[in-house]
């Protein structure tokens, strides 16, 4: 049958960005079609459909300027090329550069990529950048991630903005790329020089709706996925794939999305009405968010304490009387600005991504929601 061919010929593909990720996938693909429903119990086997490998979402246009950048290597109209890639945690910067990394490979670049994190793979990096840089041949694409791990030691920030300026004049017969990923924000003053060194700047944004609907039908294999589900995931995410990722894991753990035969639950479509209170959050999505929390100033999380706890829309004033401050109009306005909170046209502040409020709900201590709790009470009765 032609689904089948289809399933082959998925399987056949050269890029492996492209292809099924694992073998049960095929067999989800497989039950899709077929009159015969192979079972699927494991809770591995359901999660495993999450295409965090799958075909790259979204980054037409991210993924367009980064090949125009290479084309200029291979068209011999410069010998260096420099590309950073700015963005925040979770947004799918590592994603991203292992599909160019692919796609580099495909045309036989030399490709060699590294984590900063990861002090060994960084040595063996810099020492295949300097060996090409000062007897290579041909383009050579050097991907660096999460480059902000070296920020931290001057000395070895130094080391690798001279390695970056050497690669300006490498060998008569080799071109050099550089790739770097970094989820410091772009105008962050710190790492000014080092930024500097990439003229080609490109910022990865969260999913849009659109992005995110074909990540969820990435995953379901409907061409539409229900508008209530996209809508509660953007809701509860802000769109930020690693964020999207493991909020699906989540639920899936909880039972609410597929049978026991890999498939979706018809109710899902009938009546989209998940029971997100079933799905623990991730400690990985509460260690990111909180973490952006503690780097705020006390009248900031104040405020972000006393907003999580109302668990709904509140004026400045009414914040102000929820937690003592004087004048937090400056403040909110700054979270406003940060994109941590969003305001209505009633002129009521609510946290931009629920998952946020969330975290920083069961952060707090039971004193502290019971005196936020006690305040609040207060201010309402008082507002009548």
């Amino acid at each position: 049958p032609k689904w089948m061919d289809e399933i082959i010929l998925r399987m056949l593909q050269k890029n492996p960005a492209r292809r099924f990720a694992q073998a049960i996938r095929v067999v989800r693909e497989i039950n899709r079609f077929s009159e015969k429903k192979y079972p699927i119990e494991t809770l591995e086997t359901l999660t495993s459909y999450l295409p965090q490998e799958g075909e790259l979402v979204g980054r037409v246009k991210e993924m367009k300027t980064i090949k125009t950048a290479l084309g200029v290597l291979e068209e011999n109209k410069a010998r260096c090329a420099s590309v950073l890639i700015q963005g925040s945690r979770g947004c799918g910067k590592t994603r991203f550069v292992h599909e160019f990394k692919y796609e580099s490979q495909l045309m036989e670049h030399r490709v060699f990529m590294a984590s900063a994190a990861i002090a060994e793979d960084y040595k063996a990096w810099r020492t295949a950048l300097q060996h090409h840089i000062n007897s290579g041949s041909g383009v050579g694409v050097f991907i660096l991630d999460n480059v902000e791990a070296l920020f931290s030691d001057n000395a070895v920030v130094q080391e690798l903005l001279q390695l970056i300026s050497r690669a300006q004049r490498p060998a008569a017969s080799a071109s050099v790329m550089i790739v770097a990923t970094t989820s410091s924000k772009p105008d962050d003053p710190s790492i000014a020089s080092f930024v500097s060194l990439f003229p080609v700047r490109i910022v990865l944004q969260n999913f849009s709706p659109h992005e995110l609907t074909a990540y969820l039908s990435s995953l379901t294999g409907l061409e539409e996925p229900p508008r209530g589900l996209v809508d509660e995931i953007m809701s509860r995410t802000d769109g930020n794939p690693l964020f999207v990722t493991e909020v699906l894991k989540a639920l899936i753990a909880g039972g609410g999305l597929f049978d026991a035969g890999g498939r979706w639950r018809a109710t899902v479509f009938e009546d989209v009405g998940i029971d997100y209170s079933k799905a623990t959050m991730p400690e990985t999505i509460e260690g990111i968010l909180i973490s952006s929390f503690t780097n705020l100033d006390d009248d900031k999380r104040t405020l972000l304490k006393a907003l999580a706890v109302a668990d709904a829309p509140a004026s400045a004033a009414s914040l102000a009387r929820y937690t003592a401050l004087k004048d937090p109009f400056v403040q909110l306005r700054q979270l406003y600005q940060q994109e941590v909170l969003e305001r209505n046209d009633q002129h009521l502040y609510f946290f931009k991504n629920d998952l946020m409020r969330q975290a920083l709900y069961t952060s707090l201590s039971n004193d502290e929601r019971v005196r936020f709790h006690d305040r609040i009470a207060v201010t309402l009765a008082a507002e009548g």
